[in-house]
């Protein structure tokens, strides 16, 4: 939808690699731990269309009149029991998530990409460059995590998936992590909690002329 639309996409962390982190009009991670700019550019938007989240505080923060105030917001989920737990007012589409992206693209013939739209995409990028994910713990002492979970994933030959432990973990590999092809960082969520990596850890592959 964002590169036929030209839209902006932020994403939850369980849709962190809906767009890969060189696609330009991935605006980032959301939420209470999410990247500054991408918050931001929430806050500023007119519209949002949401796809298959029930805005929960982990998106929205405890404020929901911030999060709503002065904008549009659909809301398009399988399940109507997900619409307006915490945030009223939104305009509700209940449907599958893939059957409303096939029949939204099928019209796309008779979009318009909205004025201004260049604009705004180089706001976002501007407030990226103002807020680097790597200057929230500039001048720590010992090791940056954000620093470390980027330098991990550019010194890897290849895309691998990224496993995190509870607690602060998590919340650094989903700022930094550059989204790439596996899933780039999947944490803990809900209920999940310490030990969480080694169910999900792929197994390691046998030695060289052994089982």
């Amino acid at each position: 939808l964002g590169p036929v639309g030209q839209a902006p996409v932020v994403s939850s962390i369980m849709a962190l690699d809906a767009l890969p982190a060189s696609d330009p009009l991935r605006a980032g991670f959301i939420g209470v731990y999410g990247n500054r700019w991408a918050n931001t550019a929430v806050t500023a938007s007119d519209v949002i269309l949401t796809l298959g989240s029930r805005l929960d505080p982990g998106q929205t923060a405890m404020d929901t009149s911030v999060w709503k105030r002065g904008r549009r917001i659909f809301q398009v989920d399988c399940d109507p029991n997900e619409f307006n737990q915490r945030l009223r007012g939104c305009r509700t589409i209940e449907a599958d998530v893939k059957v409303f992206l096939d029949a939204l693209l099928a019209g796309r013939g008779g979009w318009r990409v909205a004025a201004g739209r260049s604009a705004w995409l180089a706001q976002i990028q501007a407030w990226r460059a103002a807020w680097p994910d790597t200057a929230e713990l500039e001048g720590c002492r010992g090791i940056n995590p954000n620093v470390l979970v980027q330098q991990i994933s550019e010194t890897s030959r290849k895309p691998f998936p990224f496993l995190s432990n509870a607690g602060h973990n998590p919340c650094w590999s989903w700022q930094s992590l550059p989204p790439r092809d596996p899933l780039p960082a999947l944490g803990p969520t809900g209920l999940g909690e310490w030990g969480f990596p080694l169910p999900p850890a792929p197994a390691p592959s046998p030695p060289a002329g052994g089982p």
